[in-house]
């Protein structure tokens, strides 16, 4: 990292992570751009669950290339200076990368579970056969990751 006088500490990466709930997931397209869309997530044992319908370009990307990158941000405030390029902004960013893929069986099950009661704060009464087939559960194994921040 260029400026390691703004890099979160792991402590400070988790406990960002922990306090928001959207990202964006990046994947590589089929035609070899990136495509970049914001999800809803759950953070859990050195790994990010998302949740998909089971078809759509972020589900083919994965399969066709697991390496993945999430990035997670907030935007305090615009800090003025007195001239216009002196302005700065305070915030805090993570981004991780990793490999992401496509869980089937007990495992999805649980996962759905874990991420419905995270997201909601309610514990999920199980789910019909129907309800599974009509989502994918993808885990993002964090291989690793950074923080930045300005305080200011």
């Amino acid at each position: 990292m260029r400026r390691s006088d703004r890099e979160m500490s792991d402590e400070e990466i988790e406990a960002f992570i922990k306090e928001n709930k959207v990202g964006r997931l990046g994947t590589i397209n089929a035609r070899g751009y990136p495509y970049v869309i914001p999800l809803n997530y759950v953070y859990d044992e050195g790994r990010f669950i998302f949740h998909c319908a089971p078809v759509g370009e972020k589900l083919d990307n994965i399969l066709a290339d697991p390496r993945v990158c999430f990035e997670i941000d907030s935007f305090t405030k615009i800090i003025p200076g007195e001239k216009p390029c002196n302005y700065t902004v305070q915030y805090r960013s993570v981004v991780a990368f990793g490999k992401a893929f496509v869980v089937e069986g007990l495992e999805k099950k649980m996962l759905l579970e874990r991420f419905v009661e995270s997201i909601t704060g309610r514990k999920p009464q199980g789910f019909t056969e129907e309800e599974l087939q009509r989502v994918a559960v993808i885990p993002m194994e964090v291989e690793w990751m950074t923080g930045k921040q300005n305080r200011v």
